[in-house]
């Protein structure tokens, strides 16, 4: 029987009941795709300041009462969605950090909070995703330039004198040993 001792309240985040991250084991399989997985990124250390709120959130998502797509609906501006992908894609980063120190994916599977905590964040990640496509897409910007400009700033001395060598090379052929049109 598992009793859970949270009911009680206390310091932090994970006081209260459903706080913390769930400690409901991942399967063989997840584990070892997941140990994987972040063996094979790079970078990495426990350098992000946390946040609160989406810390929060991120718990909900974990414990079933938030989806990966009403986390990502809160943010309505292109700004917001920056901050939050920002601040999720650094704690990716640390967590796959702590997942690559472990020994092998068996450890994994005995840490289900740092399983479940990498999970809820890669699920809000991949809704931020999505909803970015949704909330203002960057247009192109459209410059009005001349023909002539976009390939002069472009060109080199070395091309100029290669194209002026070429080009009456080419008019010889073409036109003949006068170089002129008839």
């Amino acid at each position: 029987m598992d009793i859970n001792l949270q009911y009680f309240g206390g310091r932090g985040g994970s006081s209260g009941i459903g706080g913390g991250w769930s400690n409901t084991a991942p399967g063989e399989k997840q584990a070892r795709f997941m140990y994987n997985g972040a063996k094979r990124k790079t970078g990495g250390e426990d350098g992000y300041i946390k946040n609160s709120k989406m810390e929060s959130k991120l718990h909900d998502i974990d414990s079933g009462k938030l989806t990966g797509e009403q986390f990502a609906k809160q943010f309505t501006t292109r700004e917001e969605l920056e901050k939050a992908g920002n601040y999720l894609m650094d704690k990716s980063i640390a967590l796959n950090y702590k997942i690559r120190s472990l020994k092998n994916a068996d450890e994994l599977r005995k840490n289900p909070k740092l399983y479940n905590e990498a999970k809820a964040t890669r699920e809000a990640r991949n809704a931020l995703n999505e909803r970015r496509k949704e909330v203002a897409p960057v247009k192109a910007e459209k410059t009005v330039r001349k023909a002539d400009d976009e390939y002069t700033s472009s060109r080199t001395s070395t091309y100029d004198r290669w194209y002026k060598k070429n080009r009456d090379n080419f008019a010889s052929w073409y036109f003949g040993s006068s170089g002129k049109p008839k």
